[in-house]
């Protein structure tokens, strides 16, 4: 049922979490974006954005696109979320309200809310402690509890979701699959300018495959594997080079990491890469090496398809969900998989063109531009359903 269609034509004021718009531009940052950009047409709704913090400069045109409720100060996010936030969202007079991230649901609300899932790695695969799991576990557990819509970023996601959570019902899981920035990866690919003189004279004269890694410590990356099997590579391929994009840091891991790197030349860790860098660099490489243990979705997958590169990534987790049949997929603990599927990239033009035609079109499955109504009409469902 589209907008137009709906017999009940008043305004539904929905509010959105946007305190992720008080750092730089990241995953979810993207992702509430494209909500905001699938609303913002629909004369049936009303957006107010709802945050504890100032926004960052980069986000600050935003201020005079939505109306922005801005409580600033020393508040405990208990307290934002206990107290404020209720009271603010009556005063709004919201409809529903959308928790885009965790810990952003509030505690008590006289609307129906919805709660978005990106994974559950704090408490299922991280490094901190079992007591901090344990509380983290908990507080997830409420938040699911009390949301009347659970959107989960990828089936993978939902099936997480209803085997660890106690308090999930089935009725209110919902998939709504992420998507990209589909203009920015589009203008990128289009600019001709050469990269920052630190990787263009790495991939000067070299073929390269891009690693988008995001925080390479963190274990679930598989970063140090996926170098090693690259080495191997390297060794037979002599002009072939791996640019790593993410940041590290002197932990153990990090150390362990920037030794390998430092021992191969061919290898290289760049930090601070901006994203039309990083499509550009997607858009001339000779694929995306992407095969991480788990992920949530893999945003770095879909980029790499609508960047027009092919793309080696994992069997497993929400990376085969989203790769379907358009990706090189390999397993993610086994590096000599992973050598042979680079150098079949390498080697075979014809299985090369194939796999950029083929992520182009399992690109399309992802276009939020082709679902228009989608996300307006699952918030007045859940509104209707509520009232």
């Amino acid at each position: 049922m589209s907008s137009s269609e709906r017999s009940d034509d008043r305004i539904m004021r929905l509010g959105i979490d946007a305190r992720i718009f008080s750092g730089k531009m990241c995953g979810i940052a993207r992702y509430v974006l494209l909500i905001l950009d699938a609303v913002a047409q629909d004369p049936t709704v009303e957006v107010v954005l709802f945050t504890d913090t100032h926004f960052h400069p980069m986000f600050g045109y935003l201020y005079g696109k939505y109306r922005v409720i801005e409580r600033t100060g020393s508040l405990a996010k208990r307290s934002w979320v206990w107290a404020v936030l209720p009271f603010l969202l009556m005063q709004e007079r919201i409809d529903v309200y959308h928790a885009t991230a965790n810990g952003g649901m509030p505690r008590w609300a006289h609307c129906p809310c919805v709660l978005t899932v990106y994974d559950l790695f704090l408490f299922t695969r991280s490094n901190v402690s079992a007591k901090r799991k344990r509380r983290k576990r908990k507080e997830f557990e409420s938040e699911i509890g009390r949301a009347n819509m659970v959107f989960c970023i990828s089936a993978y996601t939902k099936a997480a979701v209803s085997a660890e959570i106690r308090a999930s019902r089935e009725d209110r899981l919902s998939v709504t699959l992420l998507d990209c920035d589909r203009a920015g990866i589009m203008s990128a690919t289009a600019d001709v300018a050469e990269f920052p003189k630190e990787i263009n004279d790495f991939v000067r004269g070299k073929r390269y495959f891009v690693m988008p890694a995001g925080r390479v410590t963190e274990l679930r990356k598989n970063v140090l594997r996926m170098s090693r099997a690259f080495a191997d590579v390297a060794r037979q391929r002599r002009d072939t080079v791996l640019c790593i994009v993410g940041t590290s840091d002197e932990t153990p891991t990090g150390k362990e990491i920037g030794a390998f790197v430092a021992e191969h030349p061919a290898i290289r860790i760049f930090s601070g890469v901006d994203d039309a860098d990083l499509y550009r660099l997607m858009s001339r490489c000779a694929g995306v090496f992407f095969v991480t243990e788990e992920e949530g979705f893999g945003l770095p997958i879909l980029e790499g398809f609508v960047a027009g590169a092919p793309v080696v990534t994992a069997d497993r987790s929400a990376s085969a969900e989203v790769a379907g049949d358009a990706a090189l997929t390999v397993d993610p603990v086994d590096t000599e998989g992973m050598t042979a599927a680079l150098l079949r990239l390498l080697d075979d033009e014809v299985l090369r063109d194939g796999c950029v035609t083929a992520g182009k079109k399992r690109a399309e499955m992802f276009d939020w531009r082709k679902k228009d109504g989608m996300m307006v009409d699952v918030y007045h469902a859940v509104a209707g359903g509520y009232r």
